[in-house]
């Protein structure tokens, strides 16, 4: 296989893994190379992705180490995803009665979900959170993409209790915008008790539902 081939090979396992720890002998069973061969070309994809913005490429020791893909984005880079959101946001004709904004194209898009929770990942890296908690439903796409750029699992809160879910811990909350109570559960098996979480969603209105 010509190095071209392995490189592609290389790049294409680790950003469908991010933050999964592939190891050398995988790779190298998988693409017929040595660990020296193999070792130059991440050199390549490290490099390279470095180079333009596009994550960290590391590389662990030891004989559990490996390499993994880190989906962090420069600050170019969040900066014109950034940009972008605000571009498509600012458009007049998205206002809709009561003063929300239509965001519909935007949270059916693959390609851009995908770079707001790389952006999300970058930005809540180092808190090291164990979990993405999100309330359905409008949050739930940019909550996923958040959870996989940092390889964590996804919990969403429902406003309606399912008998899927099992047993559920259930909250009631002050909607900051209707000014009613209202209820929300989470199946207790999704999270375990002291798990350091991240809340993603689409939009706060009057907070009621984060401060729930």
């Amino acid at each position: 296989m010509r190095r071209s081939e392995r490189i592609s090979a290389v790049t294409k396992l680790l950003v469908d893994r991010p933050h999964q720890i592939i190891t050398l002998a995988e790779l190298g069973e998988l693409l017929g190379a040595a660990k020296s061969t193999l070792s130059e070309d991440i050199a390549i994809v490290r490099d390279t992705c470095q180079r333009l913005g596009l994550g960290r490429v590391e590389t662990l020791p030891g004989a559990a180490g490996g390499v993994r893909y880190v989906p962090l984005l420069s600050r170019p880079v969040m900066r014109e995803v950034v940009d972008q959101l605000v571009h498509s946001l600012s458009d007049p004709d998205r206002i809709l009665p009561g003063g929300f904004l239509y965001m519909s194209d935007i949270v059916a898009s693959p390609h851009l979900l995908t770079r707001i929770g790389e952006l999300f990942a970058t930005r809540f890296y180092e808190r090291e959170p164990q979990a993405v908690v999100t309330v359905e439903t409008r949050g739930i796409p940019i909550a996923l993409m958040t959870a996989r750029a940092l390889n964590v699992p996804l919990a969403i809160v429902r406003r309606s209790t399912r008998l899927s879910e099992g047993t559920v811990l259930t909250m009631n909350y002050v909607s900051g915008s209707a000014r009613r109570i209202e209820t929300m559960s989470l199946s207790r098996r999704a999270i375990a008790p002291g798990t350091r979480v991240l809340i993603i969603d689409d939009f706060m209105k009057a907070g009621g539902t984060a401060r729930g």
